[in-house]
């Protein structure tokens, strides 16, 4: 008999997946490179006309931008200088283009420095639905309506750091995808430092990481890998990313004591009259509604996702719909544990949106080919379709941070200098230029001026000259905090932002107005004398 007829019946495996079959077609380098150089043109010219031409800042970017240039340019000149609350990507990010003063201190490394990332998440977008066979048309179309989407063009453009972890998150989800399909010994290494790098520029990411790890673990065993396969090719996946935070922690505890300081600050609090409590059932509702309304692409691509799990039991796309749905349970989750309504900010809902053209890849890799040119375009009516909803919110909800004043400004050209939106007031860049220019005119002596530059960082920074300023970077807050309670004969003037008072702003608050709060109402102590005041900051000389 033959070997064929004597063998034993082999017992049939459970497949959880079947990958589909793709035709590759080995990505050509002009194209990418097209991509990223229209993509990048458009943010950036966007970007500078909406950071100097309209005077429209985000004070979180000029925050990280400000650090990094403290990085190079303060006396002394420290690395230290990025901060040890927020993940340290976020400014690390923005050095090469900080250490260039103009395009510090005009604000323009802000635009040129996210309109790269963005530009990159496109590229990422659409290798992936090459992946998926779809033709250049179909394709360009798809990435063109998210990238025009106006949320994305905002966080594209204003030097936030939302686009950032967005770059590394697609990317690792993006090469998941890759070796879900065609494995490669490449694949999972990369999509571990991207992972890494992500978690790096915002700390939650790690939980997408946490999804893929239990995915790629069922898969192996699917394959019937070794038991040391299986390991090795999970350990080079989430090793980078906790040699990462490990790294983060150490530094922490060498230099501020405390290994998980930067973790306990990470949950925004309500700034200002104190944290406004919310109910569960308003909070449940406020999230669906947002969830919902803001990109309905959402929903759609997650529920089509989730179904083809279901009907043709397609890890991958379960994972996809996971993670293109964990944004709203993560939300949800957040907001349920601090009830803190500033969680709902639109910025923190905008990891859904290049997760959701992921998905939407993986779906056309499924239907069949004599259908994906159809179903390419019903997918870009949903994205595409997805603007106008997306718009309404930007305009209507009152937990933007300056995305009403984006679409107001494009639309009316109005500058919006200091304007967040209809609930508050944004940075005011004008106050800003005026104590910067006063101070650029009459002071010249290195550490002179005393100052809390977590309220005054952006007069430090469009000055140009942060020696002058004696502030709590140089030297520690022992130091500096000796300073302020004996200021004279230690510096000849001081700047406050009298604003960030105590009652006004109590988790923010200037600290030389802490100690002093007759500076909130122009009633400064006997030593100091007012040189100069406007709307936002005052500088006093110490007499």
């Amino acid at each position: 008999m033959s070997p064929v007829a004597t063998a034993p019946p082999r017992a049939r495996a459970l497949r959880i997946e079947r990958p589909p079959v793709v035709v590759r077609r080995e990505p050509r380098r002009r194209e990418p490179l097209a991509i990223f150089a229209a993509a990048y043109a458009v943010y950036a010219i966007v970007g500078l006309y909406v950071t100097i031409g309209l005077d429209l800042v985000v004070g979180d970017a000029e925050s990280r931008l400000a650090h990094a240039y403290f990085v190079w340019w303060n006396e002394p000149s420290k690395l230290a200088a990025i901060g040890f609350v927020w993940p340290p990507l976020q400014t690390l990010v923005l050095l090469p283009l900080a250490a260039v003063k103009p395009l510090a201190t005009s604000l323009a490394a802000l635009p040129l420095t996210s309109a790269a990332f963005a530009a990159g998440t496109l590229v990422v977008l659409d290798r992936t639905l090459a992946l998926a066979d779809v033709d250049r048309a179909a394709r360009w179309a798809l990435v063109g309506a998210l990238g025009l989407n106006p949320l994305f063009v905002f966080y594209a453009i204003n030097g936030m750091a939302e686009v950032v972890y967005l770059f590394f998150l697609s990317a690792a989800v993006a090469v998941f995808l890759r070796w879900s399909v065609a494995p490669r010994w490449s694949h999972l290494p990369l999509a571990g430092v991207a992972f890494a790098l992500a978690t790096l520029a915002r700390y939650e990411t790690a939980l997408w990481l946490v999804l893929i790890l239990v995915a790629v673990g069922v898969l192996l065993v699917q394959r019937r890998e070794t038991a040391d396969q299986i390991e090795s090719q999970l350990l080079v996946l989430v090793v980078p990313a906790v040699y990462g935070l490990l790294l983060w922690c150490f530094l922490n505890w060498a230099l501020t004591g405390n290994p998980f300081g930067f973790f306990s600050e990470q949950f925004p609090r309500e700034a200002a009259g104190g944290p406004r409590r919310i109910t569960t059932v308003e909070l449940l509702r406020d999230t669906v509604v947002l969830s919902l309304a803001l990109f309905p692409a959402t929903p759609i691509v997650g529920g089509a996702l989730l179904a083809v799990a279901v009907v043709r039991r397609h890890l991958a796309a379960a994972v996809l719909g996971l993670a293109i749905l964990m944004n709203v349970a993560l939300t949800t989750a957040f907001v349920l544990g601090s009830h803190e309504p500033l969680l709902l900010q639109l910025r923190y809902n905008i990891r859904a949106l290049p997760l959701v053209l992921l998905g939407v890849a993986l779906l056309l890799m499924i239907v069949p080919r004599r259908s994906r040119r159809l179903a390419a375009i019903g997918a870009v009516a949903v994205v595409a379709g997805s603007m106008p909803a997306t718009a309404a919110v930007m305009l209507t909800s009152e937990h933007e941070l300056g995305e009403a004043a984006f679409l107001h400004g494009l639309v009316s050209g109005e500058n919006q200098d200091g304007v967040k939106g209809p609930k508050g007031t944004g940075v005011r860049i004008g106050d800003q230029r005026d104590m910067a220019a006063f101070i650029g005119r009459h002071v010249r002596e290195r550490n002179s001026i005393l100052t809390d530059d977590a309220r005054t960082y952006g007069v430090l920074l469009l000055d140009g000259h942060p020696e002058r300023f004696l502030d709590r970077i140089d030297f520690g807050d022992r130091r500096w905090l000796f300073v302020r309670n004996h200021p004279v004969g230690n510096v000849r003037y001081v700047l406050v932002d009298h604003l960030a008072t105590r009652e006004f702003n109590p988790v923010d608050f200037d600290l030389i107005v802490a100690a002093y709060p007759g500076l909130a109402d122009d009633r400064p102590p006997p030593f100091l004398q007012l040189l100069h005041r406007n709307h936002t900051y005052a500088l006093y000389a110490v007499r």
